[in-house]
């Protein structure tokens, strides 16, 4: 895991980003958080999202609704 400090309180913000899109398989909203969640746990804290599946959406909102926005980047 990589990390970098930011800002004057130096808070940490990985230098990592996960993209979220579809790969064939049938995943539902709660793969998707679940999939989130273990990123979040891993240190990931920037997202971008490259698809129009609502499953996607659905899953990222359920997961970043327990996260402090400030310490969060999406990309869409």
């Amino acid at each position: 895991m990589r990390y970098r400090p930011v800002g004057k309180t130096a808070t940490v913000v990985s230098a990592l980003s996960f993209a979220l899109c579809e790969d064939g398989l049938k995943r539902g909203p709660a793969d998707w958080t679940n999939l989130i969640f273990a990123a979040l746990e891993q240190g990931i804290n920037c997202f971008e999202v490259l698809s129009h599946s609502p499953a996607i959406a659905e899953g990222l909102a359920r997961a970043l609704t327990s996260v402090e926005r400030e310490l969060l980047f999406v990309g869409w």
